[in-house]
């Protein structure tokens, strides 16, 4: 996200794409009416072409590597707690990864973890198991039903 342009952004069809992301793959994610309010009403810097960029350099931000002759996208992170402060949170953990988890964690209890990985962009289901969180109350329910099962095939042998 931090590399992301504003020639990515599809006003008309309402998507954003994601380029070379973590995987190496692209991604077109869907954009809901209030991202497209709040990236419409983003700051534009003059010479930029990236949604996000650093105001000193107009680039995004992160530092460049010469080993890997590539520049790596780093956190902002003098921006995020101006956002945290707004927010009113305190935890000094929080991170946009923490939200990510928080929302995995949500989408799989409602939605199912097919579901959730697919929204997430998991192309493999155990990532999205682990990125989602161990649902506990998940677990539990699964035992009750096992416990149920056995005690009424266990009474059926009788």
């Amino acid at each position: 996200m931090l590399r992301l342009e504003w020639n990515d952004v599809d006003w008309e069809g309402s998507w954003i794409h994601f380029r070379n992301i973590k995987t190496a793959h692209d991604r077109v994610v869907a954009m809901w009416l209030e991202l497209r309010m709040l990236l419409n009403n983003l700051r534009r810097f003059e010479g930029s072409s990236h949604v996000f960029p650093n105001p000193k350099t107009g680039k995004p931000f992160g530092h460049y590597s010469t080993g890997y002759s590539r520049s790596f996208p780093q956190f902002p992170r003098k921006p995020w707690k101006v956002v945290c402060e707004r927010a009113n949170l305190t935890d000094s953990l929080a991170t946009p990864h923490t939200f990510r988890r928080t929302v995995g964690t949500i989408l799989a209890k409602n939605l199912g973890l097919q579901a959730d990985a697919e929204i997430l962009g998991h192309s493999d289901p155990s990532i999205t198991r682990r990125y989602a969180g161990v649902l506990s109350e998940t677990y539990d329910r699964a035992a009750q039903v096992l416990e149920t099962s056995l005690a009424k095939a266990n009474d059926s042998l009788k």
